[in-house]
């Protein structure tokens, strides 16, 4: 070999060697910010982008078929005349892909003025049947709400099997073929539940959502406007496992005028069996109207809000005299300058209190 030969095959050697330290190098600090340069060290050829990270975690979160979820919010009124709170600490076992199944526990305080309520709820749902109990809830005077508490009771959804699964499909597809965030910001990995994750700040993509609530039944199609305004507006952050690509973790904020939330989903135990265990006794829908409602003096209750300093005095009239303040007629969307919303000849603060629908046929609530 003459001795140019040898300067070249050392060089390349060298480079070869400088390269691989290089790239070792990466590998030890990648995820990391680098010192003064602001900057996440991203290994070439290693990592994904962040698109492509964001479309595979949408991906497997579509198809996992059960996880447990922990769930904080913080929601804060923000009128000075109306200050309420509520914040929510819930734990959900399940999944959704034959309909939504699973075991929820939620655990609400509503600080109202300067009183402050526990109420709290237990769901757990089959492929055919729902179940759920109240076992907090605030004392109210003119409401006998202790005949609920505890209390099993028992619907089973007007939406069939095959409704839902071609709404899951819509959804499914969509989000398969769409980002619903877009990536602002990468930041340091962190690691959570022993796994290692890509860590984004990112911006819901307002297309994607305002295709998600068209696929929507239409009574959770309402406010969207308002919704889609918030969400174009916040940054959000997501934490994504780098070896599986799951969803660890959300935390975002909504805010506009009159309230703000702020909350926290952490996710984790992907694809375990969940066993819903059914309750021994349970009671019909109409028997849970009557419970509510049989003994609830509708005209008081405002007042007793009056009465500890919520401004009412707009709702606590009743116009139409059928036994529904004005703030009752608008919880139960009936006509407040109509005693008899439906014209089947019965007062609609009588059909509320003895379970049946004030505004058509058959009862309160439209689940069997």
């Amino acid at each position: 070999m003459t001795k140019v030969g040898k300067i070249t095959l050392t060089f390349l050697v060298i480079l070869i060697i400088l390269i691989m330290a290089a790239f070792a190098i990466l590998l030890v600090f990648q995820g990391k910010a680098l010192p003064f340069l602001n900057r996440i060290v991203t290994v070439p050829f290693v990592e994904l982008s962040p698109n492509k990270v964001i479309k595979a975690m949408q991906k497997q979160m579509m198809f996992s078929k059960t996880a447990h979820y922990q769930i904080n919010s913080d929601y804060q009124s923000l009128s000075p005349e109306r200050p309420v709170g509520v914040q929510t600490q819930a734990v959900f076992d399940g999944g959704w892909q034959d309909g939504i199944t699973g075991h929820l526990i939620m655990n609400n305080e509503i600080t109202l003025q300067n009183l402050s309520y526990l109420a709290n709820l237990e769901i757990r749902s089959t492929e055919e049947k729902s179940y759920f109990r109240v076992t907090e809830i605030p004392a109210i005077p003119f409401v006998d709400l202790e005949k609920i508490r505890n209390k099993w009771y028992v619907y089973t959804s007007k939406i069939s099997s095959e409704d839902f699964n071609q709404f899951f499909l819509k959804i499914q597809t969509l989000l398969l073929n769409n980002n619903l965030f877009t990536v602002v910001e990468r930041l340091p990995d962190k690691i959570i539940n022993g796994s290692r994750t890509y860590h984004y700040t990112v911006k819901i993509d307002k297309e994607v959502v305002q295709k998600v609530l068209e696929a929507l039944p239409e009574n959770f199609n309402e406010q969207n406007n308002n919704l889609l305004e918030q969400l174009d507006k916040k940054f959000w952050e997501v934490w994504i496992g780098k070896k599986d690509r799951h969803l660890y973790k959300l935390t975002g904020e909504l805010k506009n005028k009159n309230a703000q939330i702020s909350f926290e989903v952490g996710v984790s135990q992907f694809n375990k069996v969940v066993t819903i265990e059914e309750p021994s006794e349970s009671y019909s829908m109409i028997e849970f109207s009557l419970d509510l409602f049989g003994n609830t003096n509708f005209l008081e209750l405002p007042l007793f809000g009056y009465s500890v300093g919520i401004d009412t005095k707009d709702l606590i009239e009743d116009a139409d005299e059928d036994g529904l303040y004005t703030i009752w007629e608008n919880v139960f969307k009936t006509d407040p300058d109509n005693p008899d919303t439906d014209g089947d000849g019965y007062l609609d603060g009588e059909e509320i209190r003895n379970g049946y629908n004030p505004k058509g046929k058959g009862k309160l609530f439209n689940i069997e």
